[in-house]
């Protein structure tokens, strides 16, 4: 089995989406913490939810980049 270009390009913004999330994940959790320390919403603690937010968001980017042709070429060449 053959990596093609395209596979390769499409594994690199999956593994650069994982780096978003972490990123965004402990950015988001940090200032929530300042903001609003120790609550918790519908059970969770907010950090979780941020989490999940953060994931929503570096899900969506790659899923943007992957339709969006000028950036597939770009990323191809």
């Amino acid at each position: 089995m053959f990596m093609t270009n395209e596979k390769i390009f499409s594994a690199s913004l999956y593994f650069l989406g994982l780096v978003l999330w972490y990123v965004l994940w402990k950015l988001f959790s940090s200032v929530a913490e300042l903001a609003i320390p120790y609550q918790t919403f519908a059970g969770m603690p907010i950090t979780s939810w941020m989490g999940i937010l953060a994931l929503a968001l570096s899900f969506g980017a790659v899923q943007f980049s992957l339709r969006n042709q000028k950036i597939k070429d770009y990323g191809m060449e």
